[in-house]
């Protein structure tokens, strides 16, 4: 490829790799960067759930959920559904967190992941219920990359 669309600079696919080699070496606000330059060349799903995951593990909840809400109306997808429900269980908003995880199920895949992290949001709306709380958060899964 010749040109401005074959450097990385403007090149998506190119750029979220990057972001992917960034987050998985911890490079976290590095990724956040590139994943942001990518998206701006072109949004895609996996570029928002890579991004949703990159600010969850920043503790940037609300960005994390605003990208999975972008990447479910992009595509959705399981992945999509369950990134939703841990931004949702990290901001303690277990209701929302329960319902994210019932779309998620009803496209009638059996997912363990999606199930426990509805389990969790349970548990937090009952803890809440009774005044307890739970503030484990780092509970999301290891499965980082989209692509």
């Amino acid at each position: 490829m010749n040109g401005a669309a074959g450097d990385s600079i403007s090149n998506p696919e190119a750029l979220r790799n990057e972001g992917n080699d960034l987050f998985n070496h911890g490079r976290l606000h590095d990724a956040l960067e590139v994943f942001t330059r990518s998206l701006f060349a072109e949004e895609s799903h996996l570029t928002y759930n890579n991004r949703s995951l990159c600010s969850f593990k920043l503790g940037k909840y609300e960005d994390a959920l605003k990208d999975a809400q972008r990447a479910l109306k992009i595509q959705p997808t399981l992945k999509g559904h369950y990134r939703v429900a841990s931004a949702f269980n990290a901001l303690g908003r277990f209701d929302s967190a329960i319902l994210a995880c019932d779309e998620g199920l009803a496209s009638g895949a059996d997912n363990a992941e999606l199930l426990g992290l509805r389990v969790k949001a349970e548990a937090g709306l009952l803890a809440m219920d009774t005044g307890e709380s739970d503030s484990d958060d780092d509970d999301e899964d290891d499965d980082d990359e989209e692509d």
